[in-house]
Order: C-alpha cells, then structure tokens, then sequence
C-alpha cells in the first residue's frame, strides 16, 4: 500500500530517513583596490556562503507509536495500603507498541513527516562599497544584500487536490461514493461511503499527511547604505549614516533557535503544496527605512 508507515531499520530501511548533504561548500572573497592610487578613492567588496542553520531549531520527530509507557496503580485513600515500588508494578505496564505496530498502525488518523531532503539551508552575501575622502571628509556608499534558500518554510498537508481539479469537479466533490477501503480502516475513513474528494486523494485512508518544516524558505534582502564622517579635526567629530533596503520572502521562519525571537510565524498557506509563489511577498519583518543616525562629538 502506498503511504504505509515504515520504520527506521526494520525491513530493508535505512536507519535515517534523512538524506546527508555533502555540498555545504562556503567560500569567502573580498578585495580592496585604490582606484587612482593616491589612496583617496578605494573600492571595497566582499562575497561569501554562510549556513546559519548549523544551529538548527530543535528536532522533535513525530513521536507517534514511540511516546510513552504507562501503568495504572491501585487508588489511595483511608484504609488502603501505600503503593510500594519495591513491592512491582500492580498492573503489568502498557508499552507503546513501537515498530510491532505493524506498516499500518497508523490508518484512519492523521499522519506527519520530515522530507528525506535534508539540504542545509544557505546564506550567500555580498556587498560592493566605494569611499571618497574629500578634505578631511570621508563618504562611503555601499549597497549590500543577502539571499537565502532551503530555509524552513510553513508545514503544508500532502493529501489534497490540485487547484486544477477542485474547479473542474466543483460541488460534485461533496457527492458521496463507494470507499474502495471499507472495512479496511479504523474509523469514518473505513466506512461503507466517503465523498468523491477524500476518494482522490493520493491517500484517502488518512485525515491527513502534513509535512513538517520543509526546506522550501526563500527570501532575498538588499540594502543601500550611506556614511559620511569628518575626523577629529579642532575638538570637533561628526558622523551621519543612512540605511534604507527591501526584504522579500515566501516564508517567515528563521533557522536558529536562540531562545525567544522576534518573528513572525507561518501557519499554512493556500495551495502550497502547488504554487508556493502565492507566499511571496514584502516580508513583514521588512523595514523600508532601518535607520539613519547623525552624531557630533567634541
């Protein structure tokens, strides 16, 4: 059956599900060059790989059929002897049942998963500055930016329709026909009818197959930054910055996990299994004007 649970050792499969990546490659350049050679007008650039997620966001798998034992014990109350563990469990200890659960333990509920692709998630960055010294002055203007793809991305459910189908077939996909696995699975899954959508999707025998942080993430920043400092010249300093910038992204989760973040959380999002393009979008951590900054000091 296709969608039948498998575990981790047991019966030809590996003992991780999880694709290595040997291609976490990241190399750094950066360069300086005195454009007329009187070390007034220099050029400065730099680009580089990072892999922020090396600090990755705790794992906790699905721990379904692995979670807990559990015995029951003998109530208290006046009258009644103390509960000694020297003495063994009253009542024999109910053991999750584990991989003799058997390929479908699982049938008739809802099911979750990491993706086999475990592809670090990256970070190129680059920026490019040029700097002008005029009378004791210095002016930098830089444009920086950064991408990122394979980030963690909104979980998203496997089992549904494409767009496509649910606009050909309309109202006709509340219909009621023969479940082809009557009988055969726990529940209202198993019974004698189901409507015409549950009997089209790739696994009508669960409520649902939801993947967990995929590395579908994309997002992609770039700023212009704008700096100009006199020196200490007569008691007197000065420096003013400026930084304006977009960010755009398809997904609001970040890769580390430091403890509390400011973020915002994805939840799901239409047809992401389909067309993840309806994510993209200024992202709301997005701010158009990050700062300016003027300071005198004598």
């Amino acid at each position: 059956m296709v969608g039948a649970v498998t575990f981790a050792g047991r019966d030809g499969q590996p003992r991780s599900f999880m694709d290595e990546d040997y291609n976490d490659f990241g190399p750094r350049f950066g360069f300086a060059y005195d454009v007329f050679g009187n070390g007034k007008t220099v050029g400065r650039g730099g680009y580089g790989i990072f892999y922020p997620a090396i600090f990755y966001r705790d794992f906790l798998g699905n721990t379904q059929l692995f979670s807990t034992t559990n015995t029951a014990y003998p109530a208290a109350g006046p009258g009644l002897p103390a509960f000694r563990f020297a003495q063994g469990f009253p009542f024999a200890p109910l053991e999750s049942p584990g991989a003799s659960a058997g390929p479908g333990a699982l049938l008739g509920q809802g099911i979750s998963f990491f993706a086999t692709d475990r592809t670090t998630p990256l970070s190129p960055q680059w920026n490019f500055s040029l700097q002008q010294e005029v009378g004791g002055w210095l002016f930098q203007a830089t444009s920086s930016a950064n991408k990122a793809n394979h980030f963690p991305g909104a979980g998203y459910n496997l089992n549904q329709l494409s767009p496509d189908q649910r606009l050909q077939l309309g109202q006709s996909l509340f219909d009621p026909v023969p479940n082809p696995y009557a009988g055969q699975v726990p529940g209202g899954l198993g019974a004698a009818t189901i409507t015409r959508e549950r009997s089209l999707f790739p696994f009508p025998y669960y409520s649902g197959v939801s993947i967990r942080n995929p590395r579908l993430g994309n997002y992609n920043s770039h700023q212009f930054q704008f700096n100009v400092r006199k020196r200490m010249s007569n008691g007197l300093l000065v420096s003013f910055a400026y930084t304006g910038g977009k960010k755009i992204s398809d997904s609001n989760l970040v890769p580390v996990n430091f403890g509390p973040v400011e973020q915002v959380n994805d939840n799901g999002f239409q047809d992401a299994l389909y067309n993840r393009r309806l994510n993209k979008s200024v992202d709301p951590a997005d701010v158009a004007q990050p700062g300016q900054d003027c300071r005198t000091g004598g």
